[in-house]
Formats: structure tokens, sequence, C-alpha cells
């Protein structure tokens, strides 16, 4: 009886976690600033890499995003991160708000 009663409980809180990890996901696919964002990170690196083999790249691994994060430039403490940002903004100053636009992201996160 204990194991049914504890059954119930888990299968409930699965579900939940479920239905909020489909959720995120569709705000994740349906979110045009999420899009937009991509775009310009692609627009920087096919800019950075212009000339070399990777420059003229169709799309970015979600591996190199990461990449984004630790990348230095040369000006004084600014990493490649900022300058997408800046980038975004200029071309869509609606990017600042991108994570209002996902709010079950960071729940599904956890």
């Amino acid at each position: 009886m204990l194991a049914k009663e504890t059954y119930e409980e888990k299968a409930g809180s699965i579900r939940k976690a479920i239905d909020c990890i489909q959720s995120a996901s569709k705000e994740i696919v349906d979110n045009k600033l999420l899009c937009e964002l991509l775009a310009v990170i692609l627009q920087v690196g096919n800019f950075l890499n212009e000339g070399g083999y990777a420059g003229n790249a169709l799309g970015v691994k979600l591996e190199s995003l990461c990449h984004i994060l630790d990348s230095s430039t040369n000006h004084y403490r600014r990493k490649l991160r900022h300058i997408v940002a800046q980038e975004a903004v200029k071309k869509n100053p609606e990017i600042e708000s991108i994570r209002s636009s996902m709010p079950t992201l960071q729940k599904a996160s956890r």
C-alpha cells in the first residue's frame, strides 16, 4: 500500500516536470527573439572568421555557444559576449527582454 502511494506521488511529480520541460521547449522553439540572437551570433562568427574555412557558416554548433562566454577581445575587459550583446541590441532593442519572453525556461532548467 505504501509503495502505491509513493508511486502516485512520484508519478504526479514526474508528470509536472515533463509538462514544464515541454512548455519550456515550446517557448524556445517559438521564440523570435532567440532566433534573432542566434542570427546575430552567426553573423559575428562569420565576420570574425571571414576569409577562413569557417567564414561562411550556415549554422552554429551548440558547443560553440559556450565559447562566446570565455572568448576575449583585444579591448580592455571586453569579452565576445559583450560585443554580441551590443550588436544584438542594436539590431533589436527588445532582445534585452529575452529572459522574460521565456518564463518557464528557468523553472524547467532545475
